[in-house]
């Protein structure tokens, strides 16, 4: 009862946003009203009545009107969205298939060329040693080829100074965190071993910067969605805390 309640009031809500329509026929019944008196016999209570239910039909097929567009509209997305995931359904078992067969054709070769090797050394049992031992780099080699390059990161601290600054007491300092690989989002949180007045982070070559949120009085989170932190675009990183600290030393570590 009470969703049926609130569902003619949602209907009732939906024709009276369509005033203008009950509006222009409230008017009319009032002008038909003042009419009434020089011409009693067109212009009656009846015809106004009639004025008015028309006017209030108009505006409930407003409201039907609005709600099947606004049904349609969503069933025309629904659909666009399950062809955008049939597409990708389609093409991601390629991608998997070309990148197996790419893989394979790589150790294949390998192993090609480490069977020809190997072919050599029955001819040649004095080098039968030195051969076994080429054979075996070979194959670790292309195993090596097989397995994704692990994550790196290395942190250059760029300067410290105080000079220019308006509080004589703070100093400022520029890290530049590199990295093997290219990362987005990025997510990183920041740590250092003393209190931290201000921090600004942001990626080399990109105007987009953020403001991370601090975690603590020497702990920082951030995350850029906007930017790629890669081997040609690292971090930079501006932090100001108090000179009475002495020389500051932070960690930048990946989510």
């Amino acid at each position: 009862m009470s969703e049926f309640k609130a569902d003619f009031l949602l209907w009732i809500s939906s024709i009276v946003d369509h005033w203008g329509s009950i509006g222009t026929g409230g008017i009319l019944v009032l002008l038909i009203q003042v009419l009434k008196e020089k011409w009693p016999s067109i212009f009656n209570w009846q015809f106004s009545r009639i004025v008015l239910l028309t006017f209030l039909s108009f505006a409930m097929f407003q409201s039907w009107q609005s709600e099947y567009k606004s049904k349609v509209g969503r069933e025309r997305d629904l659909m666009k969205a399950n062809n955008n995931i049939d597409r990708l359904n389609r093409e991601l078992p390629l991608q998997a298939q070309r990148m197996t067969l790419e893989r394979d054709s790589a150790v294949n070769a390998a192993r090609v060329e480490c069977a020809f090797k190997n072919g050599a050394n029955e001819t040649l049992q004095k080098q039968n040693r030195d051969q076994q031992t080429l054979i075996a780099g070979c194959q670790n080699q292309a195993i090596g080829l097989l397995k994704p390059e692990p994550f790196k990161e290395t942190i250059l601290y760029l300067d410290d100074f105080h000079a220019g600054k308006p509080n004589p007491a703070m100093k400022s300092a520029r890290f530049l965190i590199l990295t093997n690989k290219t990362i987005t989002p990025v997510r990183m949180a920041i740590g250092c071993n003393s209190s931290i007045s201000e921090l600004s982070v942001g990626v080399l070559g990109s105007m987009i910067g953020t403001s991370p949120s601090r975690m603590s009085l020497a702990e920082f989170r951030f995350e850029l969605s906007s930017a790629a932190w890669s081997p040609e675009s690292p971090v930079i990183a501006s932090v100001s805390y108090f000179a009475s600290a002495g020389d500051i030393k932070c960690r930048f570590v990946p989510l």
